[in-house]
Parts: C-alpha cells; structure tokens; sequence
C-alpha cells in the first residue's frame, strides 16, 4: 500500500471485453465520452506512455507533461520542453517518487508495471463489446484491488458500444 502523502502510479486504459486496447496503433472503437473522460483524469498530470502510444497520438497531450518510455530518447527531443524520454522502468519508478504518474498505454508499458507495488489506482474504462485488435491489457489478480466507482453508460449516437468507468483502487 502507498503511504498517505506519497506519490503513486495510476493506470487510464479501455479495455474491451476480450482485453483489447488497441488495432494497429489505434483505438479499435469510437466512444467520444471516453476521450472526455480520459482528459478530465489527466489534465495537468505526469502521463507515461510508450514511443508507439505517442506515435499513434502523433504530439504531445496538451496540458500535460508527457513522458515516452523509449530505448532512443533523441526521437522525442523538439517538442519544445513537453516530451521527456524516460529510459528504463527504474527512472520512470523514479520519477514516481516525486509526481503522481498516469500510465496512459501501450501493451508493452502496462506488462512491464503492472506488477509494481507503486500503482496504486486503475481508471478503467471498459468497453461493452469484443473487438478484434492486436494490441492487449495484461491479465491481472483482481482479488488484489477494491472496486470503488462503476458509473455505467449506454451507447447512443455519439459512441459506438455501451462502456463503464471503473475506478480501482489496491487493497
């Protein structure tokens, strides 16, 4: 458990059904209450993505400090003070340690986090319908987090599947 005051890692992710996050370094669905509802969780945050998430975004998130964990930090000088390279998971534990940090994707960054004792909240969005995608959330012991916000929302005109926005928090 994260001492009171101490920072701590989040994870924001969707996740359908059949665990998929992403096709082809996209999101496979259009569910725009989730884009809202992913900028309202990081506005002014520390997001941690990995160099093909920030590629797939195509610039830095407005409004936040982004960080690409990336074995090449020369790709991601230019922007200007609002890209960091983060070279291994130990410096972006690191910078745990003074900021909060939002893991924000891909596949390869939440199989290297999600076991570490440092996360300490999972914003879930999660998506009523099985895609087909190549790109997964690692499977996780549940037993391990406590489920303290399911707020359901149907599909309707604007997005595409049905989806909940589950926050869980570690035992």
């Amino acid at each position: 458990m994260i001492p009171i005051g101490a920072h701590s890692i989040k994870i924001v992710v969707a996740i359908a059904n059949n665990n998929v996050i992403g096709k082809n370094n996209k999101l496979p669905w259009h569910l725009p209450g989730d884009l809202k509802h992913f900028a309202k969780i990081t506005s002014g945050a520390h997001l941690l993505m990995g160099s093909e998430t920030f590629n797939s975004i195509g610039k830095p998130l407005p409004g936040r400090q982004n960080l690409v964990l990336t074995r090449d930090p020369a790709k991601f000088q230019g922007f200007n003070g609002s890209v960091q390279a983060i070279g291994s998971v130990a410096e972006a534990l690191d910078f745990s340690r003074k900021h909060d940090l939002y893991l924000i994707g891909g596949q390869a960054v939440f199989e290297q986090f999600i076991g570490c004792a440092e996360i300490s909240t999972m914003h879930i969005t999660r998506v009523f319908a099985d895609v087909q995608g190549d790109r997964h959330f690692p499977l996780y012991d549940y037993s391990r987090w406590r489920l303290i916000n399911d707020e359901r929302h149907p599909n309707d005109y604007r997005n595409e599947f049905a989806f909940s926005f589950e926050t869980w928090v570690k035992k």
